[in-house]
């Protein structure tokens, strides 16, 4: 494994998206312009380790809304010995708080290099890497579970798909995929709290279904809602080659 920092192709946090019109402002112009001028100094802000840690300590409530809907998934219980990979992993609070680096071989990668190092200094049990998504620096058989949490709606679907190449290649035949995603649905709310999300490919559930059919075999599927907004989770396996 590398440290080093691996550039990815990723569109800029600002890249278009298609608009919710429950959530468009009721007249264009310079309500337009203030959000996006609003939005920007948050991703600012969010670029930053500590801002990043402080704001999902405040919406995840230590991630147990993610747990109970996953289940035994992610019981501690029925997670030990395991090899893990989690990928989009932040400052490692959402690896910390679902599993214990006691009983397994945890990895976290992560495209922002400050948030690795923070995570690195919080979490020294945890092993920490700088990389980008469609360029995971693993060969071989290592990981037995791939934890995919809000990551896919901050990639293209073309380095989403290298992405799932890169990881057919660092599992075993038989490795279980969990993701979460969020989703455009019909809850407001939850509709408007994704326009100040960086990630600029949120999609419907329909959507990441078929993004991850080709790869994947889906084994459970079901709508949870996580800090006030809609996600999809999905349990995954890897589709064998004949």
């Amino acid at each position: 494994m590398t440290d080093g920092y691996i550039h990815a192709c990723v569109g800029p946090p600002e890249s278009a998206r298609e608009p919710d019109p429950r959530c468009t402002p009721s007249s264009a112009g310079e309500k337009t312009n203030n959000s996006r001028l609003a939005a920007r100094a948050f991703y600012k802000l969010l670029a930053h380790p500590l801002i990043f840690d402080i704001k999902q300590r405040m919406v995840t409530a230590d991630y147990r809304g993610m747990r109970q809907a996953f289940g035994a998934h992610l019981a501690l219980e029925d997670c030990r010995g395991l090899r893990i990979l989690d990928v989009g992993c932040g400052t490692g609070l959402c690896l910390d708080r679902l599993f214990c680096a006691e009983d397994n071989f945890i990895v976290g990668v992560d495209l922002n290099v400050a948030y690795t190092q923070w995570a690195g200094k919080l979490y020294p049990e945890i092993h920490f890497v700088a990389a980008s998504a469609d360029q995971l620096p693993f060969t071989g058989q290592l990981f037995d579970l791939v934890l995919l949490s809000s990551v896919l709606h901050h990639l293209s679907d073309p380095v989403s798909m290298d992405l799932f190449d890169n990881l057919k290649r660092a599992t075993t035949s038989d490795a279980t995929v969990l993701l979460s995603e969020p989703v455009w649905s019909d809850n407001r709310l939850s509709n408007c709290l994704l326009r100040w999300d960086r990630g600029a490919h949120v999609k419907s559930p329909e959507g990441w279904l078929e993004l991850v059919s080709e790869h994947f075999l889906v084994k459970k599927d079901f709508i949870y809602r996580y800090a006030r907004t809609e996600f999809l989770g999905l349990v995954l396996g890897f589709r064998q080659s004949d």
